[in-house]
């Protein structure tokens, strides 16, 4: 049996049960019973830490919040949204109540879906192969178990199965989610950037069995559509002071710690979001993250240490409500009959090695844009559905959607495209990205432009920008962006529709989107202008800057008979 002092010097400074720094405190008589029940809760920890690991208070709100919400509503699909700060524990707690899921009950089916396969395999397989039950970590294959394992490649076939014959599959937001299996489901555990349309199409999956849907995420890339979706409306449940934001009187003073949320009901009854701090983690290093966000604004603060994100943070374009801005076909075709003589522009953004982007305007009066068509759409003849043209990814801007991989379009097969998207509608003007229209391109016979192409298939354009060669491009300051947003701008206070004395006239956004461009839609909530040139929904954004920076507005004088909309040909 180990003496006294032996066990006094067994890990004195771990993470989770540290040895207390004066061990006068605790009775003589009961030190020796203290000092072996704390390093047999170690030594348990480690080598059975599905059932005996450190579990953060955080974890048990988790798991009180589920079973609130459970016997409120036995029939239905439980969402529970975990927003935390780095390191804060929030995978490891999901990974852990999968684990006990499927070990607890028998023929249990869980998804755990991850952005990529190898993102999967650093965090959701690696969590959940450290806890599976002591047991069954080194079972065989047979005709029911399949648990096999390698820090390299995850589990086999990308799937474990209990020997009480609970499944566990692992699914990737880089897979065609139309193209999955619908198996019924008990549970979804989804790690970070979730696209909302995962969301949206894999709750019905647990319909059947009243499943639970756990989403873990760090807010780190700014506020995006699904945070948003979770978190607008919500009401705060819980909240605590953030010793890391404090608050000041009018005199400089600190007062006090600003109040953070802990758990909020949203506006959807069966969902909850809890926050994890990166303090509830003892194995997070919190004294290091402490450190390095000293100096740092209270936004980055505020994701970083509380897993909490502001709408300012990051997003080029804050003020932007699909409530507001986007308006439905119906609307639009009403629009267009209050204003039969609506002018209608055409703007595009073309690029080498992927499809051109291309959106329509209406304008019905002045200073009133509505962008009405985009391209690619939902529908192209010839190829169907060809997906988003950007998705929610790694990179701030999000990642490259099928719709950019290029269909092979000569510029007759554009001139035929845009003539039967219009099918005969009169527009005013045409523009086209300055710099790639205006470089000097090698033909059969001589040097020309891709300007001056186009207007040999048929169609005339301007370039967006005066003068030869300008880009839209951030770094030349150029004002773009507060013209969308001044475009986007609204009196917030005020119901739209409703006289906005701030304003001086009816409360609406002079910019609006027709709810059938979801490329557009989903650009203007997501565009940082972090990624540059490489952003993944910039296009779409530099069609509607190049709207402002050329200046489109309604002119309200007789048209001229153009030739395909742009320079008028005499």
């Amino acid at each position: 049996m180990p003496d006294k002092e032996t066990l006094e010097t067994f890990r004195p400074d771990h993470l989770a049960w540290p040895l207390p720094k004066d061990l006068s405190v605790i009775p003589e008589e009961d030190l020796r019973d203290f000092l072996k029940e704390r390093k047999r809760r170690i030594l348990l920890s480690e080598s059975d830490p599905l059932m005996h690991g450190y579990v953060p208070k955080i974890w048990d709100v988790v798991d009180a919040n589920i079973a609130d919400m459970k016997a409120k509503y036995p029939k239905g699909v439980i969402k529970i949204v975990i927003f935390g700060g780095n390191r804060s524990s929030k995978t490891r707690k999901a990974s852990n109540y999968v684990n006990r899921d499927c070990a607890m009950k028998e023929g249990r089916r869980w998804w755990c879906c991850d952005s990529t396969e190898s993102q999967a395999r650093s965090n959701q397989m690696r969590l959940i192969h450290e806890q599976l039950p002591v047991e069954w970590r080194n079972l065989q294959r047979d005709s029911v178990v399949s648990m096999n394992y390698t820090l390299a490649d995850g589990f086999s076939k990308n799937l474990i199965v209990y020997p009480n014959r609970s499944e566990v599959g692992f699914k990737f937001y880089s897979m065609d989610i139309s193209n999955l299996p619908g198996p019924e489901l008990d549970g979804i555990w989804a790690d970070e950037l979730i696209p909302l349309q995962w969301v949206e199409t894999l709750v019905y999956r647990l319909v059947n069995r009243n499943g639970v849907f756990l989403i873990t995420f760090t807010p780190e890339l700014g506020w995006n559509e699904t945070f948003q979706y979770f978190y607008e409306g919500a009401q705060v449940l819980e909240e605590t002071e953030a010793p890391l934001l404090p608050r000041f009187d009018e005199d400089g003073n600190k007062v006090g710690y600003k109040l953070v949320p802990r758990v909020m009901q949203c506006v959807d009854p069966t969902a909850r979001i809890i926050f994890f701090h990166t303090s509830d983690n003892p194995f997070g290093n919190y004294p290091s993250l402490v450190q390095q966000l000293k100096g740092k604004s209270e936004e980055e603060i505020s994701i970083r240490a509380y897993g909490l994100c502001t709408k300012a943070y990051t997003l080029a374009f804050p003020l932007f409500n699909k409530d507001v801005h986007v308006i439905a076909e119906s609307d639009f075709k009403e629009i267009l009959k209050k204003n039969p003589k609506t002018e209608r522009y055409h703007l595009v953004d073309p690029c080498d090695g992927r499809n051109w982007f291309m959106i329509w305007v209406a304008c019905p009066s002045p200073d009133k844009w509505i962008i009405y068509r985009e391209w690619p759409g939902a529908y192209i003849e010839g190829h169907g559905s060809i997906g988003a043209w950007a998705l929610s990814g790694a990179a701030a801007d999000g990642v490259k959607g099928p719709a950019q991989q290029s269909l092979g379009f000569s510029l007759e097969r554009y001139m035929e495209e845009i003539l039967n998207q219009e099918d005969g509608e009169q527009i005013v003007a045409r523009y086209i990205d300055s710099r790639y229209a205006t470089a000097s391109r090698v033909g059969q016979e001589s040097v020309t432009t891709l300007i001056e192409q186009l207007c040999e298939v048929g169609l005339d354009f301007h370039p967006m920008v005066a003068g030869k060669g300008r880009i839209i491009g951030l770094d030349k300051n150029d004002g773009s962006v507060d013209l969308i947003n001044s475009g986007l701008y609204y009196d917030v206070e005020t119901e739209i529709g409703k006289y906005s004395a701030a304003l001086g006239r009816i409360n609406e956004p002079k910019l609006q989107v027709v709810e059938s461009c979801q490329n557009v839609i989903y650009s203007l909530g997501h565009w940082t202008g972090q990624d540059g040139q490489r952003g993944a929904c910039k296009d779409p954004v530099d069609c509607i800057r190049g709207l402002f920076l050329s200046m489109v507005n309604y002119t309200g004088g007789d048209s001229y008979k153009w030739s395909g909309g742009g320079i008028p040909r005499r």
